[in-house]
């Protein structure tokens, strides 16, 4: 497990990047969807949130109510199949979230829509303040799955390299 507080690197990082979340206390928009995007997408994006809650083996109660709110906002907490995953009463195995990953970037394959699941993957980590070496993982794995597109231009690259090579850093260290 990683603790930051509020001085370390990857908080100031992190803080550039996702301006629109505090990944302290919780205080996220009530737009928990980065971009506008339809229902259909946003189910699925949901449902790879729900998984990545599982990555660590227990959903914590930042990352219920980051879940429970994101449903309720975008008008899919009365869905069934958002209701029994958000009932946990079914842990997700990781295989499955980075099944669910995967097809969201083979279907959404934009590069709005791969920030769009890299913030929201990252809210949601984040939401407890802890990132666990499973977390780190998936992240990392994402980061990978960028569209071949993307413009090297800009500050959001930089950003991204250097949460990547603290996640692999962290994930090193642990190992």
């Amino acid at each position: 497990m990683l603790k930051y507080d509020s001085r370390t690197h990857a908080d100031l990082i992190l803080s550039l990047c996702f301006r629109r979340y505090s990944f302290r206390g919780i205080k996220l928009l009530s737009s928990m969807t980065p971009s506008p995007i339809n229902a259909t997408q946003t189910k699925a994006l949901l449902k790879i949130l729900m998984g990545a809650a599982w990555l660590d083996g227990v959903i914590q109660p930042e990352e219920r109510q980051y879940l429970h709110t994101m449903a309720q906002n975008n008008q899919l907490d009365q869905d069934p199949d958002i209701k029994k995953l958000l009932s946990e009463a079914q842990p997700i195995a990781p295989a499955e979230c980075m099944q669910w990953i995967t097809a969201y970037l083979r279907q959404y394959h934009t590069e709005a829509d791969y920030q769009a699941l890299l913030e929201a993957l990252s809210a949601l980590i984040y939401s407890d303040g802890d990132v666990q070496v499973e977390e780190a993982k998936v992240l990392m794995q994402v980061q990978g799955m960028a569209p071949q597109a993307e413009s090297e231009s800009g500050m959001v690259p930089k950003v991204l390299k250097s949460i990547q090579m603290l996640y692999k850093r962290a994930v090193q260290n642990q190992s």
